[in-house]
């Protein structure tokens, strides 16, 4: 994957919109990329194999007030 060839110590992608839209499964929440757009749980695919890989998984949550950034 391109991140670990740059020598990057983590990477990841916005996972929750201003709006509420979430890049995950939720079950709360029916404003998500599983339910709508790509209908797949696009955070989680991509932390597995981020993480696969030995590097760290970052996802960041923007809500109107500021972002939120979480490392795993």
């Amino acid at each position: 994957m391109l991140f670990k060839a740059s020598g990057a110590g983590f990477a990841g992608s916005v996972g929750e919109h201003h709006e509420g839209f979430e890049m995950w499964n939720s079950r709360v929440n029916p404003h998500t990329g599983a339910a709508m757009g790509p209908k797949r749980g696009v955070i989680g695919e991509l932390a597995k194999v981020i993480c696969g890989q030995g590097t760290k998984f970052m996802t960041a949550m923007y809500h109107a007030e500021a972002w939120y950034f979480y490392l795993h």
